[in-house]
């Protein structure tokens, strides 16, 4: 879940007092943990107990009710390139005209700013992150012809190229062969 980087703070990812509600429910009530840079891990539980809130709330997506969230010891709203997501397969959509490659470089994206084209060192990281899952064979192809395993790393390959020191995955083997897991 979390890999090294640099910072002020002992800890890559600090979560204090968290309460996170939907319609005045809580999901997540007052939770509290840290991990520290190069720390690997799981957050497990069953349907329903606030796993996908509380990735919702690290990734900014679902608001706190109370409790700090921070990344390397800044607030997690000014920690920006701090995260990387992995999302779970069943919210993409496989039919997308988008090939391996172009996945991978969609990584790269927060690096580049609108007014500048992709540069060779943007397309060689997203080749090297491609390289690392040993998925760069099928840059040219359609994502939604790949397996379910080869899926997960191909996008595994999106976040490795955003070059966050942390990397979020929601339900990492989930539907993945027992090899690839």
């Amino acid at each position: 879940m979390a890999s090294s980087g640099s910072s002020n703070s002992p800890y890559a990812i600090e979560v204090d007092h968290l309460t996170v509600s939907y319609a005045h429910a809580p999901a997540l009530l007052d939770i509290s943990f840290r991990i520290a840079p190069g720390e690997l891990t799981g957050v497990i539980g069953p349907n329903g107990s606030g796993k996908s809130t509380l990735l919702k709330a690290l990734l900014g997506f679902a608001k706190p009710d109370v409790g700090e969230i921070r990344f390397f010891g800044k607030p997690a709203h000014s920690a920006k390139g701090s995260v990387a997501y992995v999302p779970q397969r069943g919210v993409i959509d496989w039919d997308f005209p988008v090939t391996v490659g172009e996945v991978a470089l969609m990584g790269r994206y927060g690096h580049i700013p609108w007014y500048r084209e992709i540069s060779r060192e943007d397309r060689q990281k997203a080749l090297e992150s491609l390289e690392t899952v040993k998925m760069a064979e099928f840059r040219d192809r359609q994502i939604g012809q790949l397996s379910g395993g080869q899926q997960q790393r191909v996008f595994l390959a999106r976040a490795m190229a955003q070059g966050a020191p942390i990397l979020l995955r929601d339900e990492p083997v989930a539907g993945v062969a027992a090899a690839t897991e």
